[in-house]
């Protein structure tokens, strides 16, 4: 089964309500893990796309326990 995946650039992502997810490619230039009383475990991405737009990014941790490789 092939897929057409249209890849698009950070400035171009924006929130919109009927579309759920989209496809960036980019390059991670720095990730840190941080614990906060509030929100718990998280990752904080700094990640920039091919028109070297850099982004602020921050996710919820999976802790390594649920992490199969």
């Amino acid at each position: 089964m092939v897929t057409n995946m249209q890849i698009s650039f950070l400035k171009d992502v924006k929130p919109q309500p009927h579309k759920t997810a989209c496809h960036v490619q980019v390059k991670v230039l720095h990730s840190w893990r941080q614990y906060t009383k509030i929100a718990g475990d998280s990752l904080e991405l700094i990640i920039s796309d091919a028109h070297v737009t850099q982004s602020y990014m921050q996710t919820h941790a999976i802790p390594n326990r649920y992490l199969y490789y």
